[in-house]
């Protein structure tokens, strides 16, 4: 009797521990995914809104983006995004999410400061420069060109109207208020 009750408690401490590490396993995968949305939202309104203010303003003027009065600017949002990619290369950030939440758009924007990125890699100091963004950029370009039947012009401007699109996170502005079916008991 006493084997009986030791297998018994063995095989529930298996169950536990496994349960466990599931559950574990299961709340990193919840946690890179908002972290993934997180910092994706944050690269939206930080930079990515300025930025559709920048490429407005520069089909605007018929200025150009490796103008030398815009580089600084230019400059720290590419370190921005940069820092992003790294992020999904290394596997903080889920490279899913991205896809879903904007890789088309973060795709698109990588073709827009291609110009800047090629000069900056031509400079005799130079290393390679936003190459997390690039490789990042082409495996989204990748997926998505598999994924589709025609081909698209990924250097295409974008239109005015779209680039006056602000971001603006749902979640933040969101207002719970529970409804009177959410507090009641149901027989």
């Amino acid at each position: 009797m006493n084997e009986i009750m030791s297998v018994i408690s063995l095989v529930i401490s298996g169950l536990a521990l496994f349960f466990s590490l599931y559950q574990f396993a299961w709340e990193n995968r919840r946690k890179k995914k908002q972290d993934t949305l997180e910092a994706y939202n944050q690269l939206q309104t930080e930079v990515f809104s300025e930025v559709n203010v920048l490429d407005k303003d520069l089909q605007e003027n018929g200025k150009n983006i490796c103008d030398e009065d815009i580089r600084p600017k230019v400059t720290n949002y590419l370190a921005r995004i940069e820092r992003f990619s790294v992020g999904v290369s290394c596997g903080i950030y889920s490279y899913r999410i991205l896809k879903r939440c904007g890789g088309a758009y973060f795709c698109r924007r990588y073709f827009f400061f291609e110009p800047v990125i090629n000069e900056k890699r031509k400079r005799s100091n130079a290393g390679n420069h936003y190459d997390e963004f690039e490789k990042l950029a082409i495996r989204l370009k990748k997926d998505y060109e598999k994924k589709s039947k025609t081909k698209y012009d990924w250097n295409a401007p974008i239109a005015k109207e779209d680039l006056e699109i602000t971001f603006v996170s749902e979640i933040e502005n969101a207002v719970f208020i529970p409804s009177e079916s959410c507090t009641t008991n149901v027989p």
